[in-house]
């Protein structure tokens, strides 16, 4: 089979980068999920159908619900929380098991419609995976509006 391009320019000259990784994950129902401290979010894919993986280099298998880096760079993430419960969520990406970014709403939930929406970079290594857990607290997130997405950049 021919190798996949890393670069391509469409008929109106526009430059893409079609296999450059990125990945957009969920839950596939909209009710709530309860977790405690420490607890892997455990993201698997998206009701509303817009969930996506260029490059499958998110795993839902064996319960890893993580994210491999394919190849040594600067990574975006975002991560989109809404939760039930009044009060601060915190939360931590953890590279290779340990704690890597702290991801902590920066206010208070004051209602059970708040969210909050955190953009992190991390530089990986080729093979490091990611994962999201909670901390400092116990949950109650709603499943259709909380969300997880990353893609190179550099």
């Amino acid at each position: 089979s021919a190798p996949a391009d890393s670069l391509a320019i469409d008929s109106s000259g526009r430059v893409t980068m079609p296999n450059q990784p990125a990945f957009l994950v969920g839950f596939g129902a909209t009710n709530t999920i309860s977790l405690n401290d420490g607890d892997q979010i455990q993201f698997d894919n998206d009701s509303a159908g817009i969930a996506f993986d260029n490059g499958n280099n998110f795993d839902t298998s064996g319960g890893n619900h993580s994210f491999t880096a394919p190849v040594t760079g600067i990574y975006s993430f975002n991560l989109t929380v809404k939760c039930s419960t009044v009060g601060n969520f915190s939360g931590v990406l953890k590279v290779n098991g340990a704690n890597a970014n702290i991801v902590d709403a920066p206010v208070g939930f004051s209602s059970s419609n708040d969210s909050c929406v955190t953009t992190l970079l991390i530089k990986l290594n080729a093979n490091d995976y990611v994962k999201a857990h909670t901390r400092n607290g116990n949950y109650q997130l709603y499943k259709g509006h909380t969300f997880w997405s990353g893609h190179l950049i550099g």
